[in-house]
C-alpha cells in the first residue's frame, strides 16, 4: 500500500518542464523594494514617542536622584525645558518628540535610498543562481 502512495505522489509531483525556477525570479524590483523598505512616517513616530516617553522617565528619575549634571545638558538641548513647572516638562517631552520624529524620517529615508540602489543595482538579493 505504501508503494501505491509514492506512486501516486511521484505522478502528481513530477515536474513536466524541469526544476522550478529560483525563489528570486518571484519577486521584481518593485516587490523586492516595497517589501524590503520602511515607512518614514511610521519609523518616525515610534522612535518620536520611544523618545518622548524615555525622556520623560529618565528626567523625572535624574531629578529624582539629585542627577544636576544631566538636568543641565536636557537644558541646553531642549529649550523651555525645566522641572519646575509642567510647561516646562511638558516643552521637553515636545522637544524631544520633534527629536525622535526627525530622526525617524532621516533614518528611514537614508535605508530607503541604500535599498533601491542595491535593487537597481542588480544586488545579492535579485541574482537568480542556475
Amino acid at each position: 500500500m505504501n508503494d501505491d502512495l509514492y506512486l501516486m505522489a511521484n505522478e502528481h509531483t513530477k515536474a513536466e518542464e524541469g526544476p522550478p525556477p529560483a525563489t528570486d525570479t518571484f519577486y521584481p524590483n518593485s516587490t523586492l523594494v516595497r517589501r524590503l523598505t520602511f515607512s518614514p512616517l511610521a519609523l518616525g513616530l515610534g522612535l518620536a514617542f520611544a523618545w518622548g516617553v524615555l525622556f520623560l522617565i529618565i528626567s523625572l528619575i535624574a531629578a529624582a536622584s539629585g542627577g544636576a549634571a544631566l538636568l543641565d545638558v536636557f537644558q541646553a538641548l531642549y529649550p523651555g525645558f525645566n522641572l519646575g513647572n509642567y510647561t516646562g516638562i511638558f516643552a521637553g517631552v515636545i522637544w524631544s518628540f520633534l527629536y525622535g520624529l526627525i530622526t525617524g524620517l532621516l533614518v528611514a529615508l537614508f535605508y530607503n535610498s541604500l535599498v533601491r540602489q542595491s535593487v537597481e543595482s542588480g544586488g545579492e538579493s535579485t541574482e537568480t543562481y542556475a
